[in-house]
């Protein structure tokens, strides 16, 4: 009877190791696009020895005010570390989908969303045209599994990604004329 039940006791929190393990598995973060100057990927990195299935169409909650529990990214925006936002009629993407909504992504690797700052919200200032620190950071949810496995789904809710500097100030003094 002691045996079983040891045995029982060991095999959940075998089960539940994986199932936490599964959550670690991804790291999720922001990176400055070098090759674009309002760019942002948005990276997965999968640090598990399982391939991982994303799913890779998120709706756009930056003007959802509240935000639903299904897969989206609201992007938020600071100006010299303080919350700001834009018009929501100078949003045109609803919806930001990535290789038909899924991608694979294989063991110790990882995989680059693009996103064209500039493109999605066409105020952004330029460097020449400020002095302020503009930043970006996504609120978002996602899910993935192992793949060919959909029962290992996991959803992740109300995840904050880092910050990522998009427009630094204009540094240079200006001249002063006499």
């Amino acid at each position: 009877m002691k045996k079983n039940k040891l045995f029982i006791t060991a095999l959940f929190l075998i089960i539940g190791i994986k199932a936490f393990a599964q959550i670690d598995t991804l790291n999720v973060y922001l990176e400055k696009n070098k090759e674009h100057r309002f760019g942002v990927d948005l990276v997965f990195e999968n640090n598990s020895n399982d391939t991982i299935f994303l799913y890779t169409r998120f709706e756009n909650f930056t003007h959802a005010g509240i935000i639903p529990r299904h897969s989206g990214i609201c992007i938020e925006f600071f100006s010299d570390n303080n919350p700001f936002g834009f018009n929501s009629g100078d949003v045109y993407n609803r919806f930001f989908i990535f290789s038909r909504g899924f991608t694979l992504i294989y063991p110790q690797s990882n995989v680059k969303l693009f996103f064209d700052i500039g493109e999605v919200y066409s105020r952004f200032p330029s460097p020449e045209e400020t002095n302020r620190k503009y930043e970006i950071s996504f609120f978002m949810n996602y899910s993935f599994a192992k793949y060919r496995y959909p029962d290992t789904t996991i959803q992740i809710i109300y995840f904050q990604t880092n910050r990522i500097t998009m427009v630094e100030p204009n540094k240079e003094p200006e001249i002063q004329r006499e």
